[in-house]
């Protein structure tokens, strides 16, 4: 069941679109920018993974293992934060790993463009975000489609109040390619169950 944000969200949700005149960048409202990273995300179809040498325990002998690509998690969506290159929290929705629908930016083309291949998710595609020690992974809903930057009732009031779930945002032409701060792309998600300890590598 769609939840209906209350009047107060809607205006802080609607004041954190605004978009920052001659940039693709868009503008957060609160004090709740975060310098820092306060985790990470994982979306396996658009950053792929690395190789890595580990050594095997108890040996002197090494492996190469691959491992996903991840990005930093930042909170508020400052042009700033933004520009850090990584997916930033829109002040307002629900915060990662929690109930109800939390909302990502992204660049499409700036700061090394973490969200430029965001139209080739598709449904059922895992986005793990993982923050203070606890790990979720949401599932792709939705294929990713278009919609005005001038509307952003689509963004604010989608979502579950009893499940996590998830939109990432970011700037977009038409044909869903990079890009133009007249359109966003939205990528819906949504978990199938409650964050969980992380668990640490071998």
């Amino acid at each position: 069941m769609p939840a209906h944000l209350s009047r107060r969200r809607l205006f802080q949700a609607a004041t954190g679109l605004a978009v920052s005149a001659g940039t693709a960048g868009l503008v957060g409202t609160g004090g709740a920018e975060a310098a820092s990273p306060v985790g990470s995300v994982v979306i396996d179809r658009i950053w792929g993974k690395r190789s890595i040498r580990q050594r095997i325990p108890g040996t002197r002998r090494y492996r190469t293992i691959r491992v996903p690509i991840s990005k930093h998690l930042y909170l508020g969506t400052y042009k700033r934060v933004l520009d850090k290159g990584g997916l930033c929290h829109w002040f307002g929705t629900s915060m990662p790993l929690e109930n109800g629908n939390c909302v990502l930016f992204g660049h499409r083309t700036s700061a090394g463009g973490p969200l430029r291949r965001s139209e080739r998710l598709r449904v059922g595609d895992p986005i793990t975000i993982t923050s203070n020690g606890l790990t979720l992974t949401y599932y792709v809903s939705q294929a990713p489609f278009v919609i005005s930057a001038a509307d952003f009732s689509p963004v604010v009031t989608w979502g579950d109040v009893s499940v996590p779930c998830l939109t990432l945002v970011s700037c977009t032409m038409r044909n869903k390619l990079p890009t133009s701060t007249k359109y966003r792309l939205l990528v819906r998600a949504t978990a199938t169950g409650p964050a969980a300890p992380v668990t640490p590598a071998p």
